[in-house]
């Protein structure tokens, strides 16, 4: 055999038995408790407190914002999506093709609660100083309820009476905001107090 074929040979054969060498071995590990799952990535997947999986949400970004916390979100009936965030106290209109803008920049830092108004608008329930907003469609705001003010929880009863100025289900939605901006929703600490 030529020189030349054997080298080719024991090259080949070198190559072939070092083959394994780059071979990764199985590797086994026990994941029992939610906390070890949570150790690893989980996507499309929901683990509950008893470490039990099952199917979760699929996931998909609609649209990004440089706000750090995402407090709250309700969907209007045109397919539009606001978000209020914090610590900047904004909302984010996110239309049905997933275009978004800023629709409303509130004084405060974070905008805790959100709830469609008549018309088109939201009422935003803000934090730290309890005051909720209502928005018109157009992203124009006035100050529907103030805890600072001094006609408190009266002036916000008499505000919300269902009837030509506000049908019951803004009245619901008004009373949800003010609940959340006061801290007064159920588990809150002022709630339990």
């Amino acid at each position: 055999m030529p020189i030349r074929a054997r080298l080719l040979l024991t090259t080949a054969i070198v190559a072939v038995a070092l083959i394994p060498v780059y071979a990764s071995s199985p590797k086994f590990f026990q994941a029992a408790t939610q906390s070890d799952f949570l150790k690893g990535d989980v996507d499309n997947l929901s683990i509950d407190a008893h470490g039990q999986l099952t199917l979760g949400p699929v996931t998909e970004l609609v649209y990004e914002t440089s706000a750090p916390f995402l407090w709250s979100m309700v969907a209007a009936p045109d397919g539009s999506l606001f978000i209020g965030t914090g610590n900047e106290g904004k909302v984010f209109r996110v239309d049905a093709q997933g275009k978004g803008s800023m629709f409303f920049d509130s004084a405060e830092l974070e905008a805790h609660a959100l709830a469609l108004a008549p018309n088109g608008g939201i009422y935003v329930g803000t934090s730290p100083d309890g005051k909720i907003y209502k928005v018109d469609r157009n992203g124009t705001a006035t100050t529907f309820f103030s805890a600072s003010s001094s006609r408190g929880a009266a002036a916000i009863a008499a505000a919300c009476a269902p009837g030509p100025r506000m049908p019951a289900h803004s009245l619901a939605a008004a009373v949800m905001a003010a609940t959340v901006a006061l801290g007064m929703a159920p588990g809150s600490p002022r709630a339990a107090s």
